[in-house]
């Protein structure tokens, strides 16, 4: 009994808010079904679990895992100038095409492959352009480019909502074909 009292304190001391056992229950586990009177419940481990991520949605709160996520370690330069009155000037910048899994050899070792691959997929995904991390790319071989020259919106939709399912694990078909024109194909 007295262990769900320092659970609800601990909650209540780490996100500066006042919540009822309940409350903590749905946000932090899923009820799955009932055995035996009980409630079964998954807890989302990570931050992009559909539970947190609409959560945080509700609540106003921007989570942008490319550019302030922990797990990604992103390079800075600092560059000192002289101003007119000559004292130093510094200033501090992004650097493009240095980021990096942080302390990826370590994590090797512990996480999934999956978050991995996730993670080294959102820094080539987003790359950082002028010190911030943005989806376009001038690069007409890029992700962005791909998607913008599939003609129709609905078509583009779908692609991404297949990427998606094949990124969970979910086997759906997709082929590559030529057609009658002699031009390749993505077939969903």
């Amino acid at each position: 009994m007295y262990f769900r009292y320092c659970i609800v304190l601990l909650y209540i001391t780490n996100i500066k808010a006042r919540m009822v056992w309940e409350e903590v229950k749905e946000f932090k586990g899923i009820a799955v079904g009932s055995y035996k009177g009980v409630d079964r419940m998954v807890s989302p481990q990570s931050s992009l679990h559909p539970t947190n991520l609409y959560i945080n949605s509700k609540r106003g709160e921007i989570y942008n895992i490319r550019t302030f996520g922990h797990q990604i370690g992103t390079q800075y330069k600092m560059e000192v100038t002289a101003s007119e009155s000559g004292d130093n000037v510094y200033k501090c910048s992004k650097t493009t095409g240095k980021n990096d899994i942080r302390d990826l050899d370590n994590k090797q070792l512990f996480f999934p492959k999956i978050y991995l691959n996730f993670y080294r997929c959102l820094i080539d995904m987003f790359p950082t352009v002028d010190g911030r991390a943005t989806i376009y790319s001038e690069e007409k071989y890029s992700f962005l480019a791909f998607l913008n020259n599939i003609p129709e919106k609905k078509d583009r939709l779908r692609l991404l909502a297949s990427l998606f399912l094949l990124s969970n694990g979910i086997n759906i078909s997709l082929e590559i074909k030529t057609n009658k024109d002699k031009s390749v194909v993505l077939v969903l």
